[in-house]
């Protein structure tokens, strides 16, 4: 039986950090990977030019010490996965592949066609529900 350790999480909304707590409880050595500013992908604060607006949850905090300690590399679109021997190489959009290697790579994103194609058409036979949320300003009330 091959043992993993090095595992990569591209995506840290509510599903990759749900997954990232339990890896991590059974002593995986974790990597996070988010596009945006920081974790909470649906979770997240929207800004414009003098407004900004929270959708999903109202807020998301990290105070437990274990959840800061994840090592999260924000603001790097993965646009890639490659296959090298027994392990996964991660590419960053606009420049290229990462150092490090992974024995395991968690697709917590919604947009998985864009990161890994075979795995979309696998999930696209999955029943979904959409959801819809607005955002919506009211002048002068703030």
């Amino acid at each position: 039986m091959m043992s993993y350790s090095r595992i990569a999480i591209i995506g840290v909304g509510i599903a990759g950090l749900a997954c990232a707590t339990v890896l991590r409880q059974a002593g995986f050595q974790l990597t996070l990977f988010d596009k945006s500013r920081g974790a909470g992908g649906r979770m997240n604060t929207r800004r414009g030019a003098g407004w900004q607006c929270d959708h999903g949850a109202q807020y998301f905090t990290a105070r437990n010490p274990e959840f800061r300690n994840l090592v999260l590399h924000t603001g790097m679109a993965i646009s890639a996965l490659r296959r090298e021997d027994s392990a996964w190489r991660l590419h960053v959009q606009d420049e290229g592949p990462l150092a490090h290697r992974y024995d395991m790579v968690v697709l917590a994103v919604p947009l998985l066609g864009q990161v890994a194609p075979l795995q979309a058409a696998l999930a696209a036979g999955t029943s979904m529900a959409g959801c819809w949320a607005m955002m919506l300003d009211y002048a002068g009330l703030c």
